[in-house]
Order: C-alpha cells, then sequence, then structure tokens
C-alpha cells in the first residue's frame, strides 16, 4: 500500500499527496472518483456497452 498517489492527466500531474487528503480537498470517497473528478473522464457507460458487445461476440455497427 502507499501513503502517496500521484494522479496523471495526459503526461501531466492533477494530483500528489495522501488519499485522505486528496478525497477531503475534492470531496470524494474514493480513488476511482478521485480520478474522474481530476481527469474529466466520462466514458464509462460507452466502454462498459463495449465490453459487453465483444464478451457476446456481437459485432460493431460502425
Amino acid at each position: 500500500m502507499s501513503d502517496r498517489i500521484i494522479l496523471l492527466n495526459k503526461g501531466t500531474i492533477v494530483a500528489d499527496g495522501p488519499f485522505e487528503e486528496l478525497a477531503h480537498k475534492l470531496k470524494q470517497s474514493n480513488l476511482e472518483q478521485l480520478f474522474n473528478e481530476l481527469t474529466g473522464f466520462t466514458n464509462h457507460q460507452k466502454i462498459a456497452k463495449e465490453v459487453v458487445k465483444v464478451i457476446k461476440g456481437e459485432k460493431d455497427e460502425g
């Protein structure tokens, strides 16, 4: 376990410090939420749907 987290977004450090400090600052309760908040990542649903298609063996319609 680490006592310090460094999060990168496109090669730039967007957070550096202990989890508790970063979570308190950003009012997030887990590392995934911190990452999403700091990087603006919002494609969870799209990626999940694509993974399910691959698992089911469905072809891409695009």
